[in-house]
């Protein structure tokens, strides 16, 4: 695996460990509880994550395989990658860009650790497989954040990642549980 790749991918997935590891730890009800009724549970994040990194793989192992994102905009690159981690890192709320990664009502914590599990390894098979002629390729054009490479893509990731920490914060705040270290 190209080193760039291997960094970003380590970190993504140190992230998911370390965090499945302590969400493990909670009871049942934790897991499902939504501060309001229409915010999201843990589970309900989870599954968000794993939707949106199902969804992210699906497309750009389809443009490895056949090219057809327009090899352009290299030049305005890291500003929309400094504007992403920037909205990422503020504490608002955005609304989803599809239904398409909108989680169940009710998923169960143990097929979506499968489902985790399962997208990151066929992630870093992915990455593994990359040639350095096809690092700086376009392989996802994100809704809000315009064409990335892999490794814009990975940044993305891990972005979206520590942005739905916030949310875990905030829910288990809302719901008055003892787990600081949780996060």
């Amino acid at each position: 695996m190209l080193q760039p790749l291997e960094r970003g991918f380590a970190r993504l997935e140190n992230s998911r460990k370390e965090f499945l590891g302590r969400v493990q730890k909670l009871q049942p009800h934790q897991r499902a509880f939504s501060p309001n009724g229409h915010d999201w549970s843990l589970l309900q994040i989870i599954d968000h994550l794993v939707i949106s990194e199902e969804q992210t793989l699906r497309i750009v192992a389809k443009q490895l395989a056949n090219p057809k994102l327009p090899d352009r905009g290299r030049w305005h690159a890291p500003l929309r990658m400094s504007l992403m981690k920037l909205a990422m890192r503020l504490p608002l709320k955005y609304k989803i860009p599809t239904e398409q990664v909108a989680p169940s009502p009710s998923p169960d914590f143990a097929e979506l650790k499968a489902r985790w599990e399962t997208v990151r390894r066929n992630l870093g098979s992915l990455l593994a497989d990359i040639q350095q002629s096809q690092q700086h390729q376009p392989v996802f054009r994100h809704p809000f954040f315009g064409l990335m490479d892999v490794e814009q893509v990975l940044l993305f990731l891990q972005e979206h990642f520590n942005h739905h920490m916030q949310q875990v914060k905030r829910t288990l705040k809302a719901g008055g549980f003892q787990m600081e270290d949780l996060v």
